[in-house]
């Protein structure tokens, strides 16, 4: 009777040879090309020059941007508004914030002033944010004693604003 293997050993050393001798062609053939087609996207020069110069004499022509707030030094707001500062706001829900008073003063008019309105008077405040850029008021909405119960009565109730942002107003100065 003749014995048959189940298993039978494949010479795989020829595999191997093959794959190897593969790689290694391929190899060749990549750096190859990358030595034809090495190409440089861009290059920065180095700069011994001086990027901005300050004229003495602008000559009469008008500098343009001189009345942005953060880039100019001696720019000065002279606009004063009587807003009480509240000490006793610690957590509120922020409705609206502008950096121009008339914008803020007439959303809180027309949301108290709107027919079948929910607000009171009382739970409307009025809050400034002094920064170097500055002035910033904000609109807030009711008080609260933690930022929890501010979240939870915002997720809760505040169907009239798309996103819940919680100001913590003693911060604010």
């Amino acid at each position: 009777m003749l014995q048959r293997r189940l298993f039978k050993k494949k010479n795989k050393d020829i595999k191997f040879f093959f794959i190897f001798l593969f790689l290694i062609l391929f190899l060749i053939i990549c750096s190859f090309f990358l030595k034809i087609y090495k190409k440089e996207f861009f290059t920065i020069p180095y700069n011994v020059k001086s990027f901005s110069s300050i004229p003495k004499d602008k000559g009469g022509q008008d500098i343009p941007n001189q009345d942005k707030k953060g880039l100019h030094l001696s720019y000065f707001d002279n606009k004063i508004f009587e807003i009480i500062n509240n000490k006793n706001l610690k957590y509120s829900i922020q409705v609206f914030a502008n950096n121009d008073y008339e914008l803020v003063n007439k959303k809180r008019n027309n949301l108290l002033n709107k027919k079948g309105s929910i607000f009171i008077i009382d739970d409307l405040y009025l809050a400034i944010f002094n920064s170097n850029l500055g002035k910033e008021y904000f609109l807030l909405y009711k008080n609260f004693e933690t930022r929890t119960k501010a979240r939870e009565y915002c997720e809760k109730y505040t169907f009239f604003l798309d996103n819940c942002l919680i100001v913590n107003v003693q911060n604010l100065d």
